[in-house]
């Protein structure tokens, strides 16, 4: 079973694991990762580079193999939905033009690298059914990130 656990503190949630998978966000690709976080930034952000933020965060938590998403959301707002063997992690700002929603999606089963790529198409018409459901007139955000 590729994901373990997951660690929530007030800023940031880290799910743990052996994934093989890929992610929009910074840093992100095609890879093998042992975590994927999902982090509050904190005022000094927007004086720092971005990169070298998530790396900071990264550090702090000891995660070494990772994907790593940002967002400007309290981690009081994280919402976790599960159906059989898929895990939802979404953090949703849609307050203001810079925020952020950001998925992390667990599917417990080994998908093909297009497969992955469908899951990141679906995860993305889902939050966009959602948006509409809700009244708005949008489908996200430009720094909405996913992770599969």
């Amino acid at each position: 079973m590729p994901y373990e656990n997951y660690y929530l503190d007030d800023s940031t949630l880290i799910v743990h694991g052996n994934f093989f998978g890929v992610s929009t966000g910074l840093l992100g690709g095609w890879k093998k990762v042992k975590s994927a976080f999902n982090h509050t930034v904190s005022n000094d952000f927007y004086r720092m580079n971005e990169l070298d933020y998530l790396r900071r965060v990264a550090k702090k938590y000891g995660l070494k193999e990772y994907f790593g998403l940002l967002t400007a959301v309290p981690m009081k707002h994280l919402s976790i939905k599960s159906f059989g063997r898929v895990t939802a992690f979404v953090t949703a700002g849609i307050d203001n033009p810079n925020d952020t929603i950001n998925v992390i999606l667990v599917l417990e089963a080994r998908l093909s690298r297009a497969a992955l790529l469908n899951a990141i198409i679906t995860a993305t018409e889902a939050k966009s059914k959602a948006l509409f459901s809700l009244g708005h007139q949008f489908t996200g955000t430009n720094t909405d990130a996913v992770v599969v």
